[in-house]
């Protein structure tokens, strides 16, 4: 039995897309993270900010001043208070912390 192919105004849940990968891995199934990065809400962007809080608040844990933290992540005095202050008030400080 021959495949037929898809007609021009198929819906895009019917359409075969390529899987491009990203620059963790080439092919989305090859990814490293499970689930991959791209299928996170937000993205790739909004899980690089959720590592970078997760960094600053294991800095603060361990004693470190906030001027500090702001040089070893080069990240503004400002980004370090706030992430440091959302913490202190309990709120989640980047989508996957």
């Amino acid at each position: 039995m021959t495949q037929t192919p898809l007609k021009q105004n198929t819906p895009p849940a019917y359409k075969l897309y390529p899987d491009k990968g990203c620059e963790f891995a080439s092919l989305c199934q090859e990814c490293p993270h499970n689930p991959p990065i791209c299928e996170y809400p937000g993205g790739k962007k909004s899980w690089l900010v959720a590592q970078r809080n997760k960094r600053i608040l294991d800095l603060f844990k361990k004693r470190q001043k906030t001027k500090e933290i702001a040089l070893t992540l080069s990240v503004p005095i400002r980004t370090v208070r706030a992430v440091i202050g959302r913490y202190r008030k309990g709120v989640k400080t980047g989508v996957f912390v």
